[in-house]
C-alpha cells in the first residue's frame, strides 16, 4: 500500500510544467501545496511502519533480512519525495516571482 501511493506521489513530481501565466502558476502552487498536504498526513503511516519494521527486526523475525531492506527503501524514498518536494515547491515559487515581473512589465 505504501508504494503504491509513494508510486503515485513521485509521478505527481515528475511533471516540469511551472507555468506561463500568472494564474497557471498559482493554480500549480495550489495542486503542490495540496500534494503536500497529502505527503504530512501520509507520515504518520510510514512513521508506524517504520516503528513495526523495526520491530520485526529487534525480534528477530524470520524475515528480518528483508522487512530491514524494504524499510530502508521506503524511508529513502519518502526522503527523495521531501527533497524533490521542496525543490519543486521552490522551482513554483520562482516561476510565480518571474510571472508577476512579466506581468508588470
Amino acid at each position: 500500500q505504501a508504494d503504491t501511493w509513494m508510486a503515485k506521489q513521485e509521478a505527481f513530481l515528475i511533471n516540469q510544467d511551472l507555468g506561463d501565466s500568472l494564474d497557471s502558476v498559482e493554480a500549480l502552487i495550489k495542486k503542490h501545496e495540496d500534494f503536500e498536504k497529502s505527503l504530512a498526513a501520509q507520515e504518520e503511516k510510514i512513521k508506524a511502519l517504520d516503528e513495526f519494521a523495526t520491530k520485526l527486526i529487534e525480534g528477530q523475525h524470520y524475515a528480518a533480512d528483508d522487512v530491514a531492506q524494504r524499510r530502508a527503501l521506503l524511508l529513502e524514498r519518502r526522503a527523495l519525495l521531501m527533497e524533490k518536494s521542496a525543490v519543486r515547491r521552490t522551482m513554483l515559487e520562482d516561476s510565480y516571482k518571474f510571472q508577476q515581473f512579466e506581468r508588470d512589465c
